[in-house]
């Protein structure tokens, strides 16, 4: 279970919920955009990179010109403009929504 992720440099830190060091993931040009207790997200220009707890890439998926935003459970959020698209942690186009 991922109790915390932190960017530090390079590398995204992954620690549990007691505050251990569990395992590192290197992300050269990726930042950190959320996590939850079974994922990580990392956005590296127009991909989105998912990681499970122990540090293993779960799914790379493009998003075009879309930010990710928030890791919720096995969700991930991508908002374009005023559309926020929501994925399964496959890259699996799930729903979008006009959001203003």
């Amino acid at each position: 279970m991922i109790g915390s992720a932190i960017q530090k440099g390079n590398y995204i830190e992954i620690y549990d919920s007691n505050g251990n060091h569990q395992v590192s993931v290197s992300s050269p040009n990726g930042s950190l955009f959320g996590y939850s207790s079974e994922l990580i997200g990392i956005q590296e220009d127009n991909y989105i990179t998912i990681y499970d707890q122990n540090g293993n890439r779960v799914s790379n998926f493009p998003v075009g010109s879309g930010k990710g935003e928030a890791v919720v459970g096995n969700i991930i959020n991508v908002k374009a403009g005023n559309y926020l698209t929501t994925y399964d942690k496959n890259g699996n186009r799930l729903n979008e929504q006009f959001v203003s």
